[in-house]
């Protein structure tokens, strides 16, 4: 158990030093360099907001604008309350040269799918668990 643990604390501080490594490549406009390291983090099995979230801001840099919203979009699954991750996906899509039209679905799915929408999937998951639990 405590090699576990000892293991995860590696990993977590390496990704802390990386990602402090890749945020000062960022501020210096190395936006190349930048998104190498936090793709080294994502790739390490990382997998925060705040790292999708910067790997979408470097990739927007970069005018990768297709790459930026796809990591733009994980973020958004675990964080899909965020404001300026919210204000960023919308003035992207803007940008966007070839909008993709949201395809019209059917009527008792679509507040559904709102509703999931609005939680994350642990959220999701203990409402779930507790919904299930009265039953």
């Amino acid at each position: 158990m405590t090699m576990i643990a000892l293991l995860l604390t590696s990993i977590a501080f390496a990704s802390s030093s990386l990602f402090s490594e890749a945020n000062a490549k960022y501020l210096a406009g190395d936006f190349k360099s930048a998104a190498s390291i936090y793709q080294k983090i994502v790739d390490s099995g990382v997998t925060t907001a705040a790292v999708y979230y910067n790997l979408g801001n470097t990739s927007l840099r970069l005018g990768q604008k297709g790459e930026a919203m796809l990591y733009y979009r994980r973020a958004l699954k675990v964080t899909p309350r965020d404001s300026d991750l919210l204000w960023n996906i919308r003035i992207l899509k803007d940008a966007l040269p070839d909008r993709i039209e949201e395809r019209s679905s059917n009527p008792l799915v679509t507040p559904i799918s709102k509703l999931v929408s609005l939680f994350t999937p642990d959220e999701a998951a203990l409402a779930l668990s507790i919904f299930l639990g009265f039953l």
